[in-house]
């Protein structure tokens, strides 16, 4: 069975409230949510106020999920390397 991967670039005041509703995705389907900061690049209009950094990201999850996630037994293969990385909702 494959594994989906979904990476989201978190934004505060754009979807750093849908951090568990990510998680959620996971629950009924074999999916990698990976999130990201959003860092500065050339072009796009970057402004310290819009990062939410990991830790914060980390305490949301943690709060809502307080027994933690449970790793997927579902190899992903990513840039040639495989790895069980998918984590789900309990």
């Amino acid at each position: 069975m494959a594994c989906e991967q979904v990476n989201v670039v978190v934004m505060r005041g754009v979807n750093d409230d849908e951090l568990c509703d990510f998680v959620e995705l996971t629950r009924d389907a074999p999916m990698n949510v990976r999130f990201i900061e959003y860092m500065p690049f050339d072009g796009n209009v970057w402004s310290d106020s819009k990062m939410v950094p990991y830790a914060e990201m980390m305490a949301a999850v943690q709060q809502r999920y307080p027994q933690g996630l449970e790793r997927c037994l579902v190899s992903v293969q990513y840039l040639g390397i495989t790895a069980l990385a998918a984590y789900h909702a309990q």
